[in-house]
């Protein structure tokens, strides 16, 4: 009986489990252990199946210690081998629908990694709209890798996941829901947070604690000069983040900057939207004058201090690595 199997095989990997911290582990019976997940894939589906297209509710339980078993034995493999976690995802994933037989890994066990870095790829491009046409957000899966290795990028991560979760809604993206003000007080505090972590990995020494100084000397590490100008002359419109009148359109006197003499637009379009985010974040650290309008569906703002946010890291990790 399938309750019985279950249960037994259940059982069965228990046991493994406890075990494998004495075992060792050859190279061989790893690959037993793969051809094992893949049975397990491969009975989940079978499974699966019968529930969503006969009714067989009878199998949900023993589908539930299935996944339990699928994720021990995906524990057990990242554990004994060097291959990691996404190795096994991208191995157990549809590539081509056609002639597979089992179940994709992610579709079984709830990995948030696979999930972060599935909502980066799936909405961020929704933010680099403008950007595509100087060459930025081509390769969006070796910017997230990047950022990903900064530690201070996960909590900024996930904040914007739980936005774009929050929102509930496929395709185009509206700002409906009213806790928006709680995800972009922590996307503007993180992405500063993000950008002092760059500044410790390429000019190797601690961050200065004012965010204009933080810029021009980041630009020492930008190999191409002719692009680190948009960080060099960052503090010469820098009181206009401050946001100390408190203007009704807080990115008005940055949207007023004049085009400067020998600047192309890719130059002045980052320029400004670097300005942008520092005035989110200024204004998210000492203002409130904005919030209802903010948490009340206004999409248009709450879009343009996401994209100030997304397009300024995206735009650092860049010139940074030279490209």
């Amino acid at each position: 009986k399938p309750e019985q199997e279950a249960s037994e095989r259940h059982n069965k990997l228990e046991k493994m489990n406890g075990w494998k911290k004495h075992a060792q582990i050859e190279p061989i019976f790893n690959g037993l252990l793969e051809i094992d997940l893949e049975k397990l894939l491969t009975l989940f589906c079978r499974w699966h199946e019968q529930i969503e297209r006969n009714g067989r509710r009878n199998l949900e339980k023993p589908l539930e210690l299935l996944q339990q078993d699928v994720y021990h034995l995906f524990e057990w493999l990242c554990t004994t081998t060097d291959k990691g976690e996404m190795y096994y995802f991208d191995k157990w994933s549809y590539k081509n629908r056609c002639g597979n037989s089992w179940a994709q890994l992610q579709d079984v066990i709830s990995y948030e990694e696979f999930e972060l870095k599935k909502t980066f790829l799936r909405f961020v491009k929704f933010y680099c709209d403008e950007i595509r046409v100087f060459g930025y957000a081509s390769n969006l899966d070796e910017v997230y890798e990047r950022l990903c290795e900064i530690s201070s990028f996960s909590p900024w991560m996930r904040s914007f996941a739980d936005l774009h979760k929050s929102i509930n809604r496929k395709g185009i993206i509206y700002f409906k829901q009213p806790r928006i003000l709680d995800y972009l007080i922590v996307m503007t505090t993180r992405t500063e947070i993000v950008i002092r972590s760059l500044f410790t990995q390429y000019c190797r020494k601690e961050a200065p604690s004012e965010m204009s100084k933080l810029f021009s000397e980041l630009a020492t590490a930008v190999r191409n000069k002719s692009v680190a100008k948009t960080l060099v002359y960052l503090h010469n419109d820098w009181y206009k983040t401050k946001l100390n009148d408190k203007p009704d359109e807080i990115f008005e006197k940055i949207d007023a900057i004049p085009d400067k003499k020998g600047w192309n637009s890719e130059d002045m379009y980052f320029y400004k939207q670097i300005l942008r985010f520092v005035t989110s974040r200024n204004y998210f650290a000492h203002h409130s004058y904005k919030d209802k309008i903010i948490n009340s569906r206004n999409e248009t703002l709450t879009a343009a201090v996401l994209k100030s946010c997304v397009q300024s890291l995206v735009y650092l990790d860049a010139i940074l690595q030279g490209e």
